[in-house]
């Protein structure tokens, strides 16, 4: 997997809520409501979503008959947590807002309501998060923390910030994230072991990594590994490891994942992850054992950031390989890239979509399709303004550079690269060097950028003294 300039880590939001929702309920009969329930979350535990979603319509056809607006509540919680798992982002959103409503006009304030309103209002920023809003999911994350605030729920409250330190990093305000993760990690490191503690440890371990702390993220990911054994540990592990490129041990734990995890889209990260490990290496028999196992899987994917990013991925490994070796994947980068822009528009994910242009943009260049190449890149641009996305505005920026440069239009390509080289500067090189899902990294993308400038600066065959300095 490869150094990134970005910062999407593997995006798993594991809010602490989770635990309490599947604590096992008492059941009192073969058909009564609590044992439906349960058998609702046993499914979703196993990540076998379409089990869960219809044990848990009878479960809530249960609540109507009993009209009881508390297990209404408990039951839109979890089925607006499948409904996101399935990729319908829409039907999760409705049930959300139905459990909202509920908590919030028709039952009375109770310890047990905002207990469910913080529970619900965390699941609201989990799906606005995974659609690309991440400005709205943190504002639902920090309603949450005031919700769990009232009743002293520490479990909330910690999920909550939790939460809010990922889109924070995400919004790359990361003074914000670096002041709450301050406050959160001793009082994790210091809980008794718990399925609790877990949860808390590979959150933080993501964090840490998107942060760009990747030795301590280690430390936390093997302090998780140390209570138990699942397949996001392992995941999680691997990226920090082959973060410190560490790779061999990295390649350990993807195959865990890829042989142990029945969460599909998971697997197929860390198939992307291992691929990426052997282009460089130029360990092509690998390499194409993966594209044959990938290939067939990731159009099946369904519309989410995380497996969208999955796409590009995808698509940055097939450019870099045909780069390498002259394969032409064209037809299969399109096909993917075109598929990914669509469910990228139906989430209305402005960034995905600004990725999905600028890497049509990057094929089309390499085609000899320039002016095709410039529109798509000039819409990538807009979009990544729009959002003030300066991370992926610097690749962007010198992508049209060199397109400028190509059409023989020097002053705007010296132009672009400036602008891209002042975005640069404003960003902490540090925090984006260890990030590699979207594989930016700073050898590959940064150095390009400056290179180039200077190319230009310095092509004429007496460069004026002002570009020298420069």
């Amino acid at each position: 997997m490869r150094k990134q300039f970005t910062n999407f880590l593997l995006i798993f939001i594991i809010a602490i809520f989770i635990t309490v929702i599947f604590k096992p309920a008492v059941v009192s009969g073969k058909n009564s409501f609590e044992s439906v329930l349960q058998q609702g979350k046993d499914y979703y535990q196993q990540t076998l979503f379409t089990q869960s979603y219809s044990w848990l319509g009878k479960a809530y056809a249960l609540a109507l008959e009993n009209d009881n607006l508390i297990q209404q509540v408990q039951v839109l919680n979890l089925m607006a947590m499948t409904e996101k798992s399935l990729g319908n982002y829409q039907q999760a959103n409705t049930s959300i807002e139905q459990s909202i409503t509920i908590l919030t006009s028709q039952l009375e304030e109770s310890n047990q309501s905002i207990f469910l309103l913080s529970q619900a209002l965390n699941i609201q920023g989990n799906i606005k998060y995974h659609q690309g809003q991440t400005v709205a999911a943190l504002h639902s994350w920090q309603q949450a923390e005031i919700q769990a605030t009232k009743i002293e729920d520490f479990q909330g409250i910690q999920g909550s910030l939790i939460n809010q330190v990922t889109a924070y990093l995400t919004l790359g305000q990361y003074q914000k994230a670096t002041t709450i993760l301050n406050r959160l990690e001793l009082q994790i490191t210091q809980q008794p072991d718990s399925e609790l503690k877990v949860y808390s440890l590979l959150s933080l371990g993501n964090a840490l990594q998107k942060q760009g702390n990747v030795q301590q993220a280690e430390l936390v990911s093997r302090q998780a590994l140390d209570i138990t054994e699942n397949s996001l540990i392992w995941f999680s592990l691997a990226n920090t490891l082959n973060n410190l490129d560490k790779v061999d041990e990295a390649l350990i734990y993807y195959d865990k994942v890829i042989e142990n995890s029945n969460d599909n889209s998971l697997k197929i990260k860390a198939e992307l992850n291992k691929l990426n490990i052997f282009i460089p290496r130029e360990e092509w028999g690998e390499v194409n054992r993966l594209i044959g196992i990938i290939k067939p899987q990731i159009m099946g994917l369904t519309a989410s950031r995380s497996n969208i990013y999955s796409r590009i991925n995808w698509v940055q490994s097939l450019l870099k390989i045909s780069e390498q070796t002259g394969k032409d994947y064209s037809l299969d980068i399109v096909e993917v890239l075109k598929t990914a822009l669509n469910q990228a528009e139906r989430l209305e994910d402005r960034r995905s979509q600004s990725y999905i242009y600028g890497n049509l943009g990057t094929v089309y260049f390499r085609q000899g399709r320039i002016t095709e190449a410039e529109i798509l890149t000039e819409k990538a641009l807009v979009l990544a303004e729009v959002i003030n996305a300066k991370d992926i505005l610097v690749s962007w920026k010198a992508q049209i550079g060199n397109i400028y440069k190509q059409q023989g239009r020097k002053e705007e390509a010296i132009k672009a690269y400036q602008s891209a080289v002042k975005d640069l500067e404003v960003l902490n090189q540090d925090l984006y060097s260890n990030n590699r899902e979207i594989q930016l990294s700073f050898r590959e993308s940064v150095e390009p950028i400056y290179r180039e400038l200077i190319d230009l600066l310095l092509s004429e065959n007496q460069p004026s003294t002002e570009n020298i300095q420069q």
